[in-house]
C-alpha cells in the first residue's frame, strides 16, 4: 500500500510541475482583461495573432483571433467571486485560476468554484492543489452565502501585470481606429470562446 502512495504522490508532483507559471509564459503571449458590471473575463492570447489583425494581414480576423486565444476564464462578481467558465490549453488552466484569484483579492473579495456543482473533476483538482499552496489563503464560508460552497481562496500579488503589459505595449503602437476594430473583433472572439468554455 505504501508503494501506491509514493506513486500517487509522485504523479501529483508531476502534475503540479506541468502547470505554467506566469514567469514561464512565452514572451509571445499576452493577457487581455475585460471587466463588465457583473463579471471579469481574462484571456491569454498569442500576440502574433493580434499583430496580424492590427496589421491587416490576417486572412480571417475572427478565425485568427479564435485560434490565437490560449485560454480564458470568466468570473462572476458576487459576494464571493466565482469562476463560471474556464478553458485553456494544457498547463494554462491553473495560471488562469491564479490570475483570477489575485484579481479578486485585489478587489477585496475571494474566489471560489461554481456553487451550482458544475465544477469538473479536473477543475476540482486545480482547486484542491490551490488549498495546499502556502501563498494561497483558504477562506471558510458560512451559511450566509446560501449555496453549497464552503471554501474560497485569496492570493496576494499581481502576476497579470507583465502579461497585460505585453498586450498593451503591442496595441499602443497602433492608431485608435485599428485598436477599436481589434477590440470589437476580440470581444466577439473572446465571447465565442468563453461560451464554449466549461
Amino acid at each position: 500500500m505504501s508503494v501506491l502512495r509514493i506513486t500517487l504522490g509522485s504523479l501529483k508532483a508531476l502534475v503540479r510541475e506541468v502547470a505554467v507559471a506566469a514567469s514561464g509564459v512565452p514572451a509571445s503571449v499576452g493577457l487581455i482583461v475585460r471587466e463588465g458590471s457583473g463579471h471579469v473575463t481574462m484571456a491569454l492570447v498569442r500576440l502574433d495573432a493580434v499583430k496580424s489583425v492590427l496589421d491587416g494581414t490576417a486572412e480571417d480576423t475572427y478565425s485568427t483571433l479564435n485560434q490565437g486565444i490560449i485560454g480564458g476564464i470568466t468570473v462572476g462578481k458576487f459576494d464571493v467571486w466565482r469562476v463560471t467558465n474556464v478553458k485553456a490549453d494544457k498547463g494554462y488552466g491553473p495560471l488562469l485560476y491564479r490570475l483570477a484569484m489575485q484579481y479578486a483579492t485585489a478587489q477585496g473579495s475571494s474566489l471560489s468554484s461554481d456553487p451550482d456543482g458544475s465544477t469538473t473533476p479536473d477543475a476540482q483538482g486545480v482547486w484542491d492543489r490551490f488549498a495546499e499552496q502556502p501563498d494561497v489563503e483558504v477562506v471558510f464560508l458560512g451559511d450566509e452565502h446560501g449555496d453549497q460552497r464552503d471554501l474560497a481562496y485569496q492570493l496576494e500579488g499581481d502576476e497579470a501585470s507583465e502579461l497585460a503589459q505585453r498586450y498593451n505595449a503591442l496595441v499602443s503602437q497602433y492608431d485608435q481606429s485599428a485598436r477599436d476594430e481589434l477590440d470589437e473583433a476580440l470581444d466577439e472572439a473572446i465571447g465565442e470562446a468563453v461560451a464554449t468554455f466549461g
